[in-house]
């Protein structure tokens, strides 16, 4: 889910495609989220050194390992990830493992307490960037595909990196892939609910 990720259903196919330029802009919009993470973490870490029984009272910090059980919604209602019971997410708060908004909304919260919090899209996905839709030989596909608008794709850089895009245009020719995150530009709602505290 929020490990920096989204679920995707399905096969995908991973394709060695030249990236160099595309795979820069990636990673940079992800170094500039990681820059966001660390203020926030140590914008909260202060207050929570001040408060030495917070851990031993259940309630989360930022180091804490924490499990949680969370539905996430779009704007619209619409569910677009969510824990199976019995199976919580866990991570350590603070260690930028998962999305600058969700580790937030997770700090002061007592073991078995519940909320709904929503996330502006800023420190959820990031906002949509227009440079990362990119046009693509369909020679570089391979031959036994058939690119579909919608479908998720794996794409590998020359140097290794895995990179994961959406088809959105397929022409005789080309076929534009989106880079950008499948939930980039959107706020997320979530129904969180603290089950484990370490």
């Amino acid at each position: 889910m929020l490990k920096q990720l989204h679920r995707h259903s399905g096969a995908i196919w991973t394709i060695v495609l030249t990236l160099s330029l595309t795979t820069g802009l990636f990673l940079m919009s992800c170094s500039d989220s990681d820059e966001t993470q660390s203020p926030q973490a140590e914008t909260e870490s202060p207050m929570d050194s001040n408060e030495p029984t917070a851990s031993s009272d259940g309630v989360v910090v930022d180091g804490s390992q924490v499990q949680v059980q969370y539905t996430g919604k779009l704007s619209d209602g619409t569910i677009f990830d969510q824990s199976q019971e019995g199976s919580p997410l866990g991570f350590t708060v603070g260690a930028g493992q998962m999305i600058p908004g969700f580790e937030k909304a997770v700090l002061g919260m007592a073991l078995d307490e519940e909320k709904e919090v929503t996330i502006p899209s800023a420190e959820a996905y990031g906002e949509r960037n227009e440079a990362m839709i990119r046009d693509f030989e369909r020679s570089q596909f391979p031959e036994d595909m058939t690119p579909e608008v919608g479908q998720v794709i794996g794409l590998q850089t020359e140097s290794g990196q895995q990179v994961p895009g959406t088809i959105t245009v397929v022409g005789d020719e080309k076929v534009t892939i989106d880079l950008n995150h499948q939930l980039a530009g959107k706020d997320l709602t979530f129904l969180l609910k603290v089950v484990a505290i370490n």
